[in-house]
């Protein structure tokens, strides 16, 4: 005759930290299915994930995409994206992607909820390893374009919000070649040097009124 019998768990304790593991871990698993994409001929890779499906993506690049979805672009020469949504950006920090991002932006805005809504992204994308440059004043920077790696460059009119994307009679336009990239890296030295590099220690001690604004800015910033 069978018996149920209660049998406590075990207090196995609350870890005071989770263990990380190393970046080279996943630079070495990135490398292993680049390897993977140049046996079976792919010039990209795209990984999918979310929060019931977010596997893949976390043994990559140690991301876990808690709320809403993203995508890791793989390259096979070597590049990697990770694109995620606002619900994501606090654990950024997580990637191990070794990517090198540069930021440009105005020290000062002429328009008050754009500036202060575009502010309140600098924490987590300072976090996250992304080198923010302000602009000095008084000029005001208006410029839309980014490169990437040695050969892609995308510029034009449109901003990088909802606006701009769904309303506006905005265009941009992507152009593939080294030369033109390399001019437009010339262009961005220029900014550079024209602008200070913002850290972390420096945004987190700025004026309370500053914090207040950029909060509240933020939730128009879907409007915007």
């Amino acid at each position: 005759m069978s018996t149920l019998t209660h049998v406590p768990l075990p207090a196995f304790g609350q870890a005071e930290e989770c263990p990380p593991l190393p970046a080279a871990l996943y630079a070495g698993r990135l490398a292993a299915a680049r390897a993977r994409m140049a046996e079976d001929g792919l010039d990209a890779l795209v990984v999918y994930g979310d929060r019931e499906h977010f596997a893949n993506l976390a043994y990559l690049t140690g991301f876990d995409p808690r709320f809403e979805e993203a995508l890791l672009l793989l390259d096979r020469d070597g590049a990697g994206k990770l694109l995620v949504g606002n619900e994501c950006m606090g654990y950024l920090p997580d990637a191990a992607l070794g990517l090198d991002v540069e930021l440009f932006v105005s020290a000062i805005g002429d328009q008050h909820l754009v500036y202060h809504a575009q502010r309140s992204y600098y924490e987590a994308l300072l976090r996250a390893g992304v080198k923010i440059y302000l602009y000095r004043a008084p000029t005001v920077l208006h410029s839309k374009h980014f490169t990437i790696d040695d050969d892609v460059a995308v510029i034009g009119s449109s901003n990088m919000d909802v606006r701009s994307f769904s309303l506006n009679m905005e265009v941009s336009v992507m152009v593939q070649g080294e030369s033109f990239v390399s001019a437009m890296r010339a262009i961005e030295d220029d900014y550079r040097a024209s602008s200070d590099l913002l850290t972390l220690e420096e945004w987190m001690t700025r004026r309370l009124a500053g914090k207040v604004n950029d909060a509240l800015a933020r939730l128009t910033s879907s409007l915007q």
